[in-house]
């Protein structure tokens, strides 16, 4: 299938493989049903964390297409990818924090104490992804990636401060399953 090379695509394969599939699949491993709000949560926690994939994938623009290999980054260019990496990670992760809000609610237990760390690591992702891409916006495609390299540094930051805090968010709000 290739998927890595076939443009808009990859988000969507990467999506599925890397977040979508395995958090389902572990899901009904441990007896969750598949209803709609974790499947909403599924979906917007996977388009954060892979709008923040699509920063390193941006980064890698000049070598794909050297290598002719048509990245999502390749089809949309560099500032639409960056559009793209900060409207799925704003709204992935605003998607994310409703539902954990909701679910704070009606477990009865904090939201703020909930999801206040993810909304911290959210905000921050969000404000540099964002600011990354109005950096790049207009410039030529060698000056666009020095603007944007030192940022893309700090992907793995991104992604791993916003896995934790979700992280944390779950076991808040489900630490009645271990308590039974």
């Amino acid at each position: 299938m290739r998927a890595k090379g076939r443009g808009l695509l990859q988000v969507l394969t990467l999506w599925a493989v890397i977040f979508a599939g395995p958090m389902l699949l572990v899901a009904r491993t441990f007896g969750a049903g598949a209803d709609w709000p974790l499947l909403a949560l599924i979906a917007g926690y996977g388009m954060m964390q892979e709008g923040i994939i699509l920063v390193n994938t941006a980064e890698d623009l000049p070598e794909d297409t050297a290598d002719g290999i048509r990245t999502s980054a390749v089809a949309l260019g560099l500032s639409r990818c960056l559009a793209l990496s900060t409207i799925m990670v704003f709204l992935g992760g605003l998607s994310v924090l409703v539902l954990l809000a909701g679910a704070a609610w009606l477990a009865e237990r904090s939201i703020p104490v909930a999801i206040g760390p993810l909304c911290v690591a959210w905000l921050w992702v969000v404000w540099e992804i964002h600011g990354t891409w109005r950096r790049v916006v207009g410039k030529p495609l060698a000056k666009g990636i020095d603007a944007m390299r030192p940022r893309a540094r700090r992907m793995p930051f991104w992604i791993t401060a916003t896995a934790w805090t979700s992280l944390w968010a779950a076991v808040y709000l489900g630490t009645d399953w271990f308590s039974s």
